[in-house]
């Protein structure tokens, strides 16, 4: 995959020749930056490196500790004004970042045994949340995909491979995505496969177009995952957690006006959430 580089090299191989957009994703109690002289919506804000890479000591801005998490969107043109990009995210230089062709293959062939391994993992997690080696293991594939994630060549190539490979949850299920998978299960997770699921998750909606298939499989999970904390007391307990981490999802979801407006029509997310809403009420009135 690395072209007989180690890791470290090859992924800093890439970041040597720029990138277009941070992809720095923080969570809950971190410092953050918001830049009033620069962001162009409520919710954009900016890491404390790209801040500091940055020229915004003398402009209008707040220094927070995140309640819940966030994305830098230094370099994105719809949240930031290009005045305000770092000097590390300025749109000057920096090429359409490719993996090289005699590597693609192979890339996709790593790619897709991390994806299948992770989701064995997480199976077994689902049954036994407490084994701590299971944890462990979860971890390792979470934090390699984290890792090729923040260069956009290898996150591409995640992107695609997460929903275009299936797999079977059980020995005579249909197979399904790993997205599919991660998602189904991700409320049955620890706190720390929660957050750091999440975390991946942010990371590949970067990508604008991966929205779409992240939206199509999420649409299929959310009423169940709001439902079953009505009716599910060790679920109950686990939510708040998920909730959460469900919240950061939805900001960088539908970040994007434009893209916003066009999923909502497309998916009739407001007859989603307004019917997972009645049902909640529905549920809890009939206990």
């Amino acid at each position: 995959m690395c072209g007989g580089e180690d890791l470290d090299s090859y992924l800093e191989e890439f970041r040597s020749q720029g990138q277009s957009q941070c992809t720095n994703v923080w969570s809950k109690g971190n410092i953050a930056y918001r830049c009033r002289t620069c962001q162009t919506k409520d919710s954009s804000a900016i890491c404390v490196s790209c801040f500091q890479g940055g020229n915004h000591w003398e402009h209008d801005y707040v220094m927070y500790h995140s309640e819940s998490g966030g994305c830098c969107d230094c370099g994105d043109r719809g949240a930031w004004r290009e005045s305000g990009f770092c000097i590390t995210h300025q749109h000057v230089h920096v090429g359409d970042a490719a993996v090289k062709e005699e590597l693609e293959k192979i890339t996709h062939s790593v790619v897709r045994y991390v994806l299948v391994e992770l989701l064995s993992w997480v199976i077994k997690l689902k049954e036994e949340p407490s084994y701590m080696n299971w944890r462990s293991m979860t971890m390792i594939y979470l934090s390699w995909l984290q890792k090729v994630c923040a260069v956009d060549a290898l996150r591409n190539i995640v992107c695609n491979d997460i929903v275009a490979i299936h797999v079977s949850k059980q020995s005579h299920g249909n197979p399904v995505s790993p997205l599919d998978v991660l998602l189904e299960y991700l409320p049955s997770m620890p706190e720390k496969i929660i957050e750091e699921e999440t975390t991946l998750f942010l990371q590949l909606l970067y990508k604008n177009e991966f929205k779409d298939d992240f939206l199509l499989v999420l649409k299929n999970k959310y009423e169940d995952m709001i439902i079953s904390a009505v009716h599910d007391k060790y679920y109950l307990e686990n939510y708040k957690h998920l909730d959460t981490n469900l919240d950061r999802v939805m900001v960088q979801l539908f970040n994007d006006p434009d893209k916003t407006t066009e999923l909502i029509h497309k998916y009739n997310l407001l007859e989603l959430f307004i019917g997972v809403f009645c049902n909640v009420v529905s549920s809890s009135a009939e206990k």
